[in-house]
């Protein structure tokens, strides 16, 4: 479900912030500057 979210930020030309740091950016073209990871 997360890749998708993802998926769907870079297709919208927008950023997925999330706390999960296990999400395969490499599966997502672009999903490594699409994605910010929020640190607690």
């Amino acid at each position: 479900m997360t890749t998708y979210l993802l998926g769907l930020a870079v297709r919208k030309g927008g950023k997925l912030a999330t706390l999960d740091q296990h999400i395969p950016v490499t599966a997502v073209a672009g999903g490594a500057d699409a994605l910010e990871l929020i640190t607690p």
